[in-house]
């Protein structure tokens, strides 16, 4: 099975309809129309680099997921139809991507801005933010852009 599978009609628009799905759950997971509005009122304390970043990041997640699925189901519904069993190899892409999808919506869009990840700890009287970090979240994106990426590059091979 090669990737070049996942470009092909109907899948292409399976990949999109998952990264449009993606990015409406992030966007209405970390509030990011809450974000949206106020900017007008702080256009001269907002950190353009990082917030453009941290964009491009989402995007760039939102498409690596959406490949991560479509060809974990392309090599699923291969090695159905030659009925091999399942492979440990398919149990930890799954659990990669599913792990990265969740880690990307917990980052939210605006990983400076707020999500669902400092959300959960404040009912526990702990207060986290992305924003604390040395590069305000986006490392933790680029590990998850990195981590998908390997996961694209182990399934072809």
């Amino acid at each position: 099975m090669e990737i070049k599978n996942v470009f092909k009609r109907p899948y292409i628009f399976w990949g999109v309809g998952i990264f449009m799905v993606y990015l409406t759950f992030n966007i209405i997971i970390s509030q990011f129309y809450v974000t949206l509005s106020y900017i007008p009122y702080y256009l001269d304390t907002i950190k353009w680099g990082y917030l453009l970043l941290s964009l491009f990041f989402t995007f760039i997640i939102g498409i690596l997921v959406s490949i991560s699925i479509i060809y974990g189901y392309l090599q699923y519904m291969e090695k159905k139809k030659e009925k091999i069993e399942q492979t440990t190899k398919k149990n930890i892409q799954t659990t990669v991507t599913g792990a990265s999808t969740l880690g990307g919506l917990a980052i939210g869009v605006c990983s400076a801005c707020g999500s669902i990840l400092p959300s959960i700890l404040s009912i526990f009287g702990i207060s986290a933010s992305f924003a604390s970090l040395p590069f305000q979240g986006l490392e933790i994106q680029v590990l998850l852009i990195v981590i998908l990426g390997f996961n694209i590059y182990f399934l072809q091979k």
